[in-house]
Parts: C-alpha cells; sequence; structure tokens
C-alpha cells in the first residue's frame, strides 16, 4: 500500500512537471507565419507525429492577441487529442490512480516540439489558429496522467455489472464473470458503484440475475444501474454445457465444460449499446463446476480474451466520441425565435470544443428551443461556457442525472 502509494506520487510529480515545463506562447513573439516554430520543447523527444489542426478563442476585451494566444493553445491541445486518439489502447490506458483535471489537460501543449502556422485570421468576435504541429509520441505513451486523459474527457463514468453465470450444478450464479470482469477494468482505472447500494437497488425493482435474458431487461437494468448511480452498465449471459473427454489427455474422473459467454456495455440513461463481445472458452476439473470455472477464467482472462477485447472496444468508442464529439440535447426556455437562433450561432461560431448543433425545432407556444450539441467535452464543460450571460444571456434550470442533458431559461 504504502510502495503505490509512493509511486503514484512519484508518478504525479514527474507529470506535472513534464507538463508545466512546457512553455507557453508569449505575446511578444508572434510566430512567424509558415515558418516551423520551435515551442522549446524539454521532453525526451523521438518519434513524432505531424497533425493539422484549428484552434478558436473569443477576442472579447482582451483583445486580438491575447485571444491569439489562447487559440493556439487550444490548437496544440487538439493536436494532442488527435494523437491520443490514434494511439490509446486498453493495454496502455493506465493512469496509476492519479486524476487529471482539466487544467492540467489544457496544458497538453507539453507535448508538442513545433508547430508552423499556417493561418491566423477573424471570424466576428471569434480568433482562428491554424497549426501544423509535431506531437511527441513517446512522451503521450508514457506520461501516466496523459494515458489518463480518455476517462477524464468521459467524465471518468462509474460503472455497474450485472452477470448471470449459473453453474451447471446447482443451476445459481456464481459470480467469477463479474469478479473476474471487474478486476481487469479496475486494473485499467474504471470506477464502479458499490456492490451493496447495487443489491439493494435491484432489490428494490425485484431484478434478479435469472431476469438478464428476459424481453425488457436492458431498460429494466439500466434504470437500476441509474438508480445506484452508474452511468455505464455491464450486463451478460453465460451458456455452459459438459463438454466430452475425448481427444483429451486427462484423467477418466476429470469433466469438461465449454461456455459461451455475451457481455453488452449499455449507457444506463437511455439503454443504447456502447459495445458488445462474446468469447468462448474450456476446462476441465476433477468436478464439472471446478471445470466450468477452469472454462470461464481462461476465456475472460486470458490474452485477447472476453475482459481484454471488451475494454478495448469502450476504449475506442470514448475516443472516438473525444475526437468527434459527444452529442448533449440542450433545452432552453422563455426565449423568442430570433434568440433562439442567436444562441445557435453563438454555441456554433465562438465556443470552443462545440463542432456542430442541430436545431430539434421551436415551440411558439412554450418558447422553446431544443438542440443537438456536438462537442469534444464533458456536460459540465459545456454548462460553463454557456453560463457566459454576454454571449448566451440564459441560466441553468436542470441537468439530468445522466449529464447528457441540460436545460437553461431566459435571463437568471
Amino acid at each position: 500500500m504504502i510502495i503505490r502509494k509512493v509511486l503514484k506520487t512519484a508518478l504525479w510529480a514527474t507529470a506535472v512537471s513534464l507538463l508545466v515545463s512546457a512553455p507557453v506562447y508569449s505575446a511578444a513573439k508572434k510566430p512567424k507565419k509558415g515558418a516551423v516554430t520551435d515551442n522549446a520543447y524539454k521532453g525526451k523527444g523521438g518519434e513524432t507525429k505531424e497533425v493539422t489542426v484549428e484552434g478558436m478563442a473569443d477576442i472579447g476585451k482582451a483583445g486580438e492577441q491575447e485571444a491569439f494566444d489562447r487559440a493556439l493553445q487550444h490548437a496544440m491541445r487538439k493536436a494532442v487529442e488527435q494523437v491520443l486518439g490514434s494511439m490509446v489502447k486498453s493495454s496502455t490506458l493506465v493512469n496509476n490512480g492519479a486524476l487529471i483535471e482539466d487544467k492540467i489537460y489544457s496544458k497538453s501543449a507539453g507535448f508538442v516540439q513545433k508547430y508552423t502556422l499556417l493561418d491566423d485570421s477573424r471570424k466576428g468576435n471569434t480568433k482562428l489558429c491554424k497549426i501544423q504541429a509535431w506531437v511527441v509520441l513517446g512522451d503521450v505513451k508514457q506520461d501516466a496522467m496523459a494515458l489518463g486523459l480518455l476517462q477524464d474527457r468521459v467524465g471518468r463514468p462509474k460503472v455497474m455489472i450485472t452477470v448471470n453465470d449459473p453453474s451447471l450444478v446447482t443451476k445459481e450464479p456464481m459470480g467469477i464473470m463479474r469478479t473476474l470482469l471487474q478486476s481487469k477494468m479496475i486494473e485499467k482505472e474504471f470506477q464502479f458503484v458499490d456492490e451493496e447500494q447495487m443489491k439493494k437497488v435491484l432489490a428494490a425493482r425485484n431484478l434478479t440475475l435469472a431476469k438478464l435474458a428476459g424481453k425488457n431487461a436492458a431498460g429494466d437494468f439500466a434504470a437500476a444501474a441509474l438508480d445506484a448511480g452508474a452511468q455505464i452498465l455491464i450486463t451478460g449471459n453465460v451458456a455452459a454445457s459438459e463438454q466430452s473427454l475425448e481427444g483429451l489427455d486427462l484423467p477418466p474422473n476429470y469433466k469438461s465444460a465449454g461456455v459461451t459467454m455475451s457481455l453488452n456495455v449499455l449507457y444506463a440513461a437511455d439503454a443504447s449499446i456502447l459495445a458488445s463481445e462474446s468469447k468462448t472458452g474450456k476446462g476441465a476439473g476433477l468436478d464439472l463446476e471446478g471445470a466450468q470455472k477452469v472454462a470461464i477464467g481462461r476465456a475472460m482472462t486470458n490474452k485477447g480474451g472476453l475482459a481484454d477485447s471488451l475494454i478495448d472496444k469502450i476504449i475506442k468508442q470514448w475516443d472516438n466520441m473525444v475526437n468527434n464529439g459527444f452529442e448533449y440535447t440542450v433545452i432552453i426556455v422563455g426565449v423568442s425565435e430570433d434568440e433562439a437562433d442567436g444562441i445557435k450561432d453563438a454555441l456554433e461560431k465562438s465556443t470552443e470544443g462545440v463542432k456542430k448543433v442541430f436545431d430539434k425545432g421551436y415551440e411558439s407556444g412554450s418558447k422553446r428551443i431544443e438542440f443537438t450539441v456536438r462537442y469534444t467535452g464533458m456536460m459540465t464543460q459545456l454548462r460553463k461556457a454557456m453560463r457566459d450571460k454576454e454571449k448566451f444571456k440564459v441560466s441553468l434550470e436542470t441537468q439530468t442525472q445522466d449529464s447528457r442533458s441540460v436545460t437553461f431559461k431566459k435571463g437568471g
């Protein structure tokens, strides 16, 4: 325990040192357009990846020069996002327990060795900065904090696992599959709801693991997951059968079992599927249940097994969402149609991280507008951006438990 704490502290100190030592662009030396600019990088160097990105920043009262600085930093952050998106794998997404706040994430320019300013322009009250950046791959891969960015960008959702793995002998769930999967996911710093809380919620809704194969199981268990404080639900079933010993070099008193295991990863908010995976396995033991346990263990934990494969799929989906944006529902009440158009324009043209805004329709009677906003960040960040009174002139009214939708009202 002491060793782990010391290790975490050392990793944290090293990562912060690397990031903080990265220079912040000085307004006194504006880079020359088209020229390669050294970012005064102090890392170990090594293989780099070139990416082209565009950053943006509100000009506001601070002036165009300061807005350029922030747009440049935004572009560098997006450069690192792209590199993370192309290289993050389940085997490397480990951050040793260090929580990376967005203020650290915003300093990710420390991974940029050099860059070329391709375009420096202004669109209305927004400063645009397009660069070609050289991101050092080794630093991003090895830095424990960088590898934890992905989970932070999706809000470190809590997970609840409900898996039915009935014994061939007793027909009761054994819990082995859940234990093995949770153990693997904890290694990757996934967080789980309290087990006792999960049991209470399932009991209150009269849900048993045997009901996972039911017609409305996904929706019922997703609702229970929300009650337990989970944003992600993993459900699954195991089909097991006794296998012949023919062709196996085993004593005649041994038993052999085969299993087919299927898992679905769902968003608890709406029971939509994030990832799915299935694997088969075989095992042998002194009794049938022992053989079944061996089969489950092999299929779950072997290299390329169900646990690793499922985690990899989850990470790839999150990676895609971080790079291409989450879709959030934003509702605003008490606004005129012209005011709604102005809010949409402000979101789309001058809000960092917003990829696209889809107008879902205006209700004149209730003066209500609904948008689907594709945003490369968490709802808390989008909500904070929309609290800019000068730009949006709205105040927070409600936010749903799942943090994927929010309602604002005019004024406040």
